[in-house]
């Protein structure tokens, strides 16, 4: 029997794999599919980070970090546009 692991950063297709009978993963217990039977994991300290972005948010964003000094995850602060 063979093994493959498929990671992806986009829930639908994790969920949609799972559904298919092709495997398990691990995600918030908000999402749901059809064929996915939830399963609760304890004990389990994981986090989950979700960002958005925008060119709008970006020049908020290089503000606040500007201003505090701050990056995200080692991130370079980003720079706002003169648009």
């Amino acid at each position: 029997m063979k093994f493959f692991v498929y990671r992806t950063d986009q829930d639908d297709r994790a969920l949609a794999l799972v559904g298919a009978g092709m495997g398990v993963a691990l995600m918030p217990a908000i999402f749901d599919a059809p064929n996915v039977k939830k399963v609760p994991v304890r004990d389990f300290d994981a986090k989950r980070v979700i960002s958005a972005r925008s060119s709008r948010l970006d020049v908020v964003m290089s503000s606040m970090r500007k201003s505090t000094g701050s990056t995200v995850r080692g991130q370079k602060p980003l720079q706002a546009s003169g648009r």
